[in-house]
């Protein structure tokens, strides 16, 4: 009986070693690609050049460590062993809090003032835009400046032990907003006004567990915000966005946005958010306003639930270099946007604010001090 074992056990162990090998070549099962952002090992191209410098040994090398057969299923393996027993995730931009709570580092970063640009900078970055404010209204157009809020400033009780969750003055997001209100900016502030809304809310503001963004039922609040303002700035009526219904349930969709690139085998799902059932007012017999908006993915998540579809126009610049929804045949110029637009919407959530406007606030400067005539030459949809 113990010589069959060992038999078995030898099999067994022999079984696992060659069954990765006998999949890469017959593929007999598809495994679920991983995700998140890498750069794919290829595979080298023999030559003698390549061979006597070694670059095709370590490049093959490479290559076959990412692609053997079930690679990303031990990945995902190890992953969901760390994730599970030691509280641990393996994606390079996250880390865990406390009672389950994943952040993004930047946001980390941002909130306790790591990554502060000076206070300096961001007054010059502020009194610039305050410029292009004062010209655009001199040529009736409005400008709003937005802070889409922050995962680490709505949870800051939930921060690993490596940061601290006391409030720092020298961080991005307060110099800016005290410049934007120094400077007489307008502007609306969604991070303060989720922080003060956090206990009240009938419904979460923000994700805890699974998302970095503002939760549906968070940015449903800030379409209908958004919206509202542009009217009382403009004077005019906009088809409104309103629900009348919320449904109660697990968090789906972009609320777990953090889970893809965790790469993970499972995870539990327990947290109940509020999805509206979201609706816009007819556009007929309303404004057709025209809506030039650059920002990050706060954004993005806006115009993926329709936000455009409130406006004649909208143009979505995201991140200042790719245009959203719409294919362009040709490149446009900053001036020639600004000019199809009555009303532009700046959008930055924390995290990005020590770049915020990703170049426009220097571009539209020049463009209006100066002359200048910047371009778009990233055309893409």
């Amino acid at each position: 009986m113990g010589a069959t074992l060992r038999k078995i056990l030898l099999g067994v162990v022999f079984g696992c070693l060659f069954f990765p090998v006998a999949q890469q070549h017959f593929q007999w099962f598809s495994v679920t690609r991983l995700r998140g952002a890498y750069y794919p090992a290829f595979d080298a191209t023999f030559g003698f050049k390549n061979w006597f410098s070694g670059h095709y040994q370590t490049q093959k090398e490479k290559y076959l460590n990412e692609n053997f057969g079930c690679r990303n299923l031990a990945v995902r393996l190890h992953n969901q062993i760390d994730f599970s027993l030691f509280s641990k995730v393996n994606a390079k931009q996250f880390v865990i809090g406390k009672e389950g709570c994943i952040y993004a580092y930047g946001y980390l970063d941002a909130y306790s003032g790591r990554d502060f640009v000076g206070a300096d900078s961001i007054a010059r970055r502020m009194q610039r835009l305050k410029f292009v404010q004062d010209t655009l209204q001199k040529l009736n157009k409005s400008l709003l400046f937005v802070f889409a809020p922050g995962k680490a400033s709505f949870y800051p009780e939930y921060f690993p032990d490596a940061y601290s969750n006391a409030a720092v003055e020298n961080n991005n997001y307060h110099w800016h907003l005290k410049e934007a209100q120094k400077q007489g900016l307008h502007f609306i502030d969604f991070n303060s006004y989720f922080v003060a809304h956090k206990k009240a809310s009938k419904y979460p503001l923000h994700p805890k567990n699974f998302g970095i963004h503002w939760s549906e039922y968070g940015m449903c609040l800030a379409m209908d915000s958004l919206v509202k303002y542009i009217e009382k700035n403009r004077k005019v009526d906009l088809p409104d966005f309103y629900w009348s219904t919320t449904t109660k349930a697990l968090a789906r969709a972009q609320d777990l946005d953090i889970v893809a690139p965790l790469n993970l085998l499972y995870f539990s799902n327990a947290e109940m958010l509020g999805y509206p059932n979201l609706r816009l007012q007819s556009g007929k017999g309303k404004s057709k306003l025209r809506v030039m908006g650059v920002g990050d993915s706060f954004y993005l998540r806006l115009t993926e639930k329709g936000f455009g579809k409130a406006f004649g126009r909208h143009h979505f610049w995201y991140y200042n270099n790719t245009l959203k929804e719409i294919k362009m045949v040709r490149n446009l110029t900053l001036e020639e946007e600004i000019s199809n637009c009555d009303v532009l919407v700046l959008m930055v959530t924390e995290a990005n604010l020590k770049d915020a406007g990703w170049g426009f606030v220097d571009q539209a400067y020049g463009l209006f001090a100066r002359g200048e005539k910047p371009y778009y030459d990233v055309m893409k949809q």
